[in-house]
């Protein structure tokens, strides 16, 4: 139809990534038009288009400390709303689908890992690359899903390594981690880990989880065999769990560059 090619036509504007893989248009092409027939099927059996996913209205993001900030508290605020608490998101998929947001899986090209559309006659969708390993597809959903709820204005966003630096997307990325990985669930679980070794190794966070002035809450040692325990735990890569074990302030940047040094090992373990 018409306006599944206008649809292409935005995503092809924004990529030209996808304008040189010739095979993914079709895919795409296919994948919208099942959104289309989903959403007239709903329409023709009297069902109203439920979009439960509320509208994040922003400024847009001045620097990339300020991206990151909105994407973190927008995270906080939809684990709050969702009723979430500070547990593993483990079915992704059923939760966007249950926020009225038409999702699906395609081989896109290596460089891209998702797009979001917004269009009238379909609603809210989120396709994400099917050739990426699982916790990609995780993080990938859950950007998509930040668009979704901060970016609605735009007709459509195509995430890729070659716009990773505009603020739009830094703020998606942060919104991904924060919302993966609450900083309250990191914290819950290395206690978990410390009372596990024994007291030689104490944590340094109250019982309420508030720190005091100048405390961090951190193990005396976090192994790279806790990050990759941790990354299982909240389905997330092993450098997403990282940058949330800093984020926390769990960990100083020299241990999160040691530990990122040591990837190999904790994902053997992880193994």
């Amino acid at each position: 139809s018409g306006s599944t090619e206008d649809v292409l036509v935005a995503l092809f504007r924004l990529s030209p990534g996808l304008v040189e893989a010739h095979e993914v248009r079709a895919d795409i092409a296919k994948i919208i038009e099942l959104f289309r027939l989903g959403a007239d099927l709903r329409q023709s059996l009297g069902f109203e288009q439920q979009l439960n996913a509320p509208s994040y209205p922003l400024a847009a993001p001045s620097n990339v400390m300020d991206a990151v900030s909105q994407g973190r508290k927008v995270a906080a605020d939809e684990r709050r709303r969702l009723g979430l608490g500070i547990a593993p998101v483990s079915d992704l998929e059923s939760l966007l689908m249950e926020q009225g947001i038409w999702v699906a899986s395609s081989p896109l090209p290596d460089a891209v890992s998702g797009m979001f559309l917004a269009d009238p006659t379909l609603g809210l969708a989120v396709v994400v690359n099917a050739g990426q390993v699982r916790w990609r597809q995780r993080f990938s959903l859950a950007h998509e899903y930040a668009h979704a709820l901060m970016d609605r204005d735009r007709q459509a966003t195509v995430s890729e390594s070659s716009n990773a630096g505009e603020l739009y997307e830094k703020r998606a990325n942060a919104f991904a981690a924060a919302f993966l990985v609450p900083a309250e669930g990191v914290r819950e679980q290395l206690q978990l880990v410390a009372k596990a070794r024994g007291s030689s190794q104490t944590l340094m966070v109250p019982e309420e989880g508030e720190l005091p002035a100048g405390t961090r809450p951190r193990l005396e040692v976090v192994q790279p065999y806790d990050v990759a325990s941790l990354a299982h735990h909240f389905g997330v890569s092993y450098q997403t769990l990282v940058f949330q074990l800093q984020n926390a302030g769990a960990v100083n940047r020299s241990d999160a560059d040691r530990l990122k040094r040591s990837e190999g090992a904790g994902v053997q373990f992880l193994r």
